[in-house]
């Protein structure tokens, strides 16, 4: 059933928002649907599962979601009057959503009041922010992202098409938007609205020029967001064989950036490009793991682990589970070392674990042993 051709009542299934309990993000196709619907004069409302074939019920129910491991009951499998797409049922393979609705006006009220009745946690973005895309596309076509349907990156939309100025925030979704021709003239719309703003995707830190590290730096409202002091900028470093050119970006954004910037780097383990996924291949991911994270401390930046699912299988999962709770978490890693914080938590027993192999491996596994600085002693010396 095309969305465009449908008729009477509907109602609009977040899956995520339902069954992941710290999942605190609207869906935005869904948001784009619901307006496309809204403006045919058909009713629509967020729902639950609930609600299918209830006394109540819609005549037609959207599901979305965006994540593979969300659960959804079998029953959307099986009525007729239920359509439902997204990268969490199709992956790379999602059907695009219609001209006409893709480039509809998001109805962000959809979801004005779903932190309540979902029990979802914080409300920011689903009452604060205009969301959308600028561009789509990326130019790397990592085998481990979903975004492999593009080789370039293109003009998506113009911020008017999302932007709402009586929200306090822009959150953009752009894949790439470092790799874009016209970076700059993005940039330049973003910063006129006068609103805080910031690529939640994160920004290719490979790309980076002199030219918009100075434009990305100087723009005081990027980088901000609600009950946090100061900017945050997000990057990512998912591959070891990136270091050098990592530490060439890195020479030249520290020129730029005030040592109270936070910056935050996805380091990306668990994947393994040529799908062998053996002991030789975990091994050697926990070593570039833990390189990476040497590398950005010492540099002043904070790592955020991004675990692939078949991490799972490593031998090493547990280790790195104890390391992403605390790298993950910048009062942890900003306030205390590693053993100190495997003290708070009672395991002191991997304390000699981590030592002895890391020992092996490196000379030395501590970043900063001066207090008065705001990076913590990363490791075991005492």
């Amino acid at each position: 059933m095309n969305i465009e051709n449908i008729k009477g009542s509907v109602g609009i299934i977040d899956a995520d928002l339902i069954n992941k309990p710290s999942h605190n993000f609207p869906n935005l196709a869904l948001m784009k649907i619901s307006a496309y619907l809204k403006n045919k004069g058909i009713k629509t409302e967020l729902v639950s599962f609930d609600s299918i074939g209830g006394l109540f019920g819609f005549d037609w129910y959207i599901v979305g979601k965006v994540f593979t491991d969300t659960i959804v009951p079998d029953i959307i499998y099986t009525q007729k009057n239920i359509i439902y797409g997204g990268t969490g049922f199709y992956y790379d393979k999602a059907e695009q959503l219609p001209y006409a609705i893709e480039h509809t006006f998001p109805n962000y009220n959809l979801y004005k009041h779903a932190a309540t009745l979902y029990n979802s946690g914080k409300s920011d973005y689903y009452l604060n922010h205009s969301i959308g895309f600028t561009t789509r596309g990326c130019i790397r076509q990592c085998s481990f992202c979903v975004n492999k349907n593009y080789k370039k990156v293109e003009k998506c939309s113009d911020i008017s098409e999302f932007y709402d100025p009586s929200k306090k925030y822009i959150t953009l979704l752009d894949d790439n938007i470092t790799a874009y021709s016209g970076f700059f003239d993005v940039w330049q719309q973003l910063k006129d609205t006068g609103k805080p703003f910031t690529f939640k995707q994160g920004m290719d830190f490979r790309l980076l020029t002199e030219k918009k590290i100075k434009v990305i730096t100087e723009t005081a409202q990027y980088g901000r967001f609600a009950g946090r002091k100061g900017q945050t900028f997000y990057f990512a470093f998912d591959n070891i064989k990136d270091s050098e050119i990592i530490n060439k970006k890195a020479e030249i954004w520290k020129r730029y950036v005030k040592r109270s910037t936070v910056v935050v780097f996805y380091v990306l383990t668990g994947y393994d490009e040529n799908n062998i996924y053996d002991h030789a291949f975990y091994e050697t991911d926990y070593n570039n793991l833990i390189e990476r994270i040497m590398y950005l401390f010492e540099n002043r930046f904070y790592p955020y682990i991004m675990m692939h699912e078949n991490l799972k299988n490593s031998p090493f999962y547990h280790k790195v589970i104890e390391l992403r709770n605390y790298c993950n978490v910048p009062m942890y890693c900003t306030n205390s070392s590693f053993r100190e914080y495997l003290n708070k938590k009672n395991k002191e027993s991997m304390i000699s674990d981590y030592l002895t192999e890391l020992d092996m491996t490196y000379k030395y596994w501590f970043i900063n042993n001066n207090s008065k600085n705001k990076f913590a002693n990363f490791g075991f010396v005492s």
